[in-house]
């Protein structure tokens, strides 16, 4: 018989979530998925029938508390018996155990980002560090995205050892099944190229700087941007007025995937400077790097983050280590059209199954067996 599992996510949609749910329900029982909604975004269906927990309000903390305790009661009623209960996110731990005390009910968290809290040095930082600590020791299983997160955060820290690292590759199932196939993309009959910028759209920086790239050399590049825009509304909104950028909107995936990247020449996957703190982007890969590597395409990179090492040493990439973003599009302008063969060579010689999940969902069903 089937060992049975429960998933808590944080919200509906995040890819992530679907290609976890997805994988793990071929080999253990789905019993139910729970999630709470957010008020600033729907996203899309996991593929599997969701109980909604409560709604979590964009800064309105006390109201958080309040959705927490209710879920605690809806998830503590259906782990009674349910072996495995796998929630997304650290704060969602602290959910997990409650629910599970006096139960045999397991505990598997996955840690997809490291927040500040968990790094600052002041005090609230210090005790929050020490009350996650006595939580993830009673976890049966972490898993994370990132070896870094693994080595520098929850072992060098934490002393924790049960964990599985499952990065943000392309899900295997989804590239068996044809959704990344590479196509040859024509030339532009303009012999402008085409860049595109795909996601979670958050990045003030990157609208910026691209909008000075597209105004000033309009004869040289144009943009396909597609995904939610989450952050610097006002910037991204001047960035779509222009004449040579296409807004196509949210879009799913990974049904839509493939018709997107094979449209474009290069994926923007670049960020403001790094800041000392932000470790996310130091310690992890995103996903635009490994869909875009996948999908033979090149990319431009920041400097100094986890997607700028592995980019650099693939040759497949343009890094910007400037702070100025006027100066990054110039520098992109007057170099990026000349390196485009080189780049294009060099991705294509990357072996797209290297960076889907194959292996990783192997080890990933493999101790939620043992827990």
């Amino acid at each position: 018989m089937k060992s049975s599992i429960v998933f808590v996510l944080p919200t509906v949609g995040q890819p992530r979530f679907s290609k976890r749910i997805e994988t793990v329900s071929t080999a253990l029982h789905l019993k139910g998925v729970f999630a709470f909604q957010r008020d600033y975004h729907k996203g899309s269906n996991v593929g599997h029938k969701v109980e909604l927990l409560g709604e979590l309000r964009k800064g309105r903390y006390i109201a958080r508390l309040n959705a927490y305790l209710k879920a605690l009661l809806v998830v503590r009623k259906s782990v009674k018996d349910t072996d495995i209960i796998y929630l997304f996110g650290s704060d969602l731990v602290f959910l997990g155990v409650i629910a599970c005390i006096f139960t045999k009910c397991q505990v598997v968290v996955e840690v997809g980002d490291i927040r500040p809290i968990q790094t600052s040095k002041g005090v609230l930082s210090r005790i929050y560090r020490c009350i996650e600590r006595l939580f993830l020791a009673k976890v049966g299983l972490l898993v994370v995205t990132s070896e870094k997160f693994k080595t520098e955060f929850f072992q060098a820290c934490y002393r924790i050892e049960n964990i599985v690292v499952v990065e943000n590759k392309v899900q295997f199932s989804w590239y068996d099944k044809g959704y990344y196939t590479r196509l040859l993309k024509a030339e532009e009959e303009s012999g402008r190229v085409k860049i595109g910028y795909f996601g979670l759209l958050r990045c003030a920086w990157s609208a910026n700087c691209l909008y000075h790239l597209l105004s000033e050399y309009s004869n040289k590049f144009e943009l396909v941007l597609a995904g939610f825009v989450f952050d610097g509304y006002t910037e991204f909104q001047k960035l779509i007025s222009l004449d040579n950028v296409l807004y196509l909107g949210e879009y799913k995936n990974p049904e839509q995937v493939s018709c997107l990247y094979n449209e474009v020449d290069i994926v923007w996957g670049a960020y403001k400077p790094i800041e000392s703190s932000d470790y996310n982007l130091k310690w992890a890969r995103t996903n635009r790097f490994y869909e875009a590597t996948v999908m033979g395409k090149p990319l431009i990179l920041r400097e100094g983050s986890q997607d700028g090492v592995f980019g650099k040493s693939l040759g497949n990439s343009v890094l910007l280590s400037d702070a100025n973003y006027v100066t990054c599009a110039e520098r992109i302008a007057a170099e990026l059209p000349d390196k485009m063969t080189s780049l294009r060579t060099a991705s294509d010689r990357v072996k797209a199954l290297d960076y889907t999940t194959k292996e990783q969902d192997l080890t990933l069903i493999e101790r939620l067996l043992e827990i």
